[in-house]
């Protein structure tokens, strides 16, 4: 099963409409929302997918991250040598 980390204020019509699509889609995930502001460390190390910006030390934690969706023009912070550096596309 996928994590699923959504790390931005919803509310529960979009909470529901997040689980909504992946019921459709018979998606084996699970959902944990969160605000930017509260998220931990251990949040982030389980995702594997994550919809928001966490503190960028804590991605090279994350083992099983399959997709990072930031919420910013820029993603220099998180593609820093040492956090991301061996699984950066074009590398």
């Amino acid at each position: 099963m996928k994590t699923i980390l959504i790390a931005l204020p919803t509310g529960e019509q979009e909470q529901n409409r997040f689980r909504q699509i992946a019921e459709e889609r018979e998606a084996d995930c699970q959902f944990v929302f969160t605000a930017t502001d509260v998220v931990t460390e251990a949040q982030v190390a389980e995702a594997n997918f994550i919809l928001g910006n966490v503190k960028p030390q804590w991605i090279r934690a994350s083992e099983n991250l399959d997709v990072l969706q930031l919420f910013s023009a820029g993603a220099d912070a998180y593609m820093k040598p040492g956090r991301s550096e061996e699984r950066r596309v074009g590398k």
